[in-house]
């Protein structure tokens, strides 16, 4: 009698612990922040410079980078045309 009742105890303990174990494999993973598989979704408030041939567009605090790329843009706008094979037409 009393090795049944201590086996049905070891066996309820058994069957609880297998029962956390098998919830930790299917994590849900609505705290994950990163992951191959998640979809992500981040608003930006995009802003730009408009030029008369181009327009540089930035978000953030970009705004210097954005300022930079526009002054690299009109000292070298023949020589990026010639590299990436295309002339821009000022249409936007």
């Amino acid at each position: 009698m009393k090795i049944k009742g201590l086996h049905i105890i070891i066996s309820l303990i058994f069957c609880l612990g297998i029962n956390k174990i098998g919830n930790a494999q299917f994590y849900t993973g609505s705290f994950q922040e990163f992951g191959k598989n998640r979809v992500q979704e981040v608003t930006f408030f995009w802003q730009y410079y408009d030029f008369q041939r181009f327009r540089v567009f930035f978000y953030g605090n970009g705004q210097e980078h954005a300022e930079y790329v526009a002054k690299s843009v009109h000292k070298n706008l023949q020589e990026l045309e010639g590299f990436f094979e295309t002339e821009l037409d000022g249409s936007m």
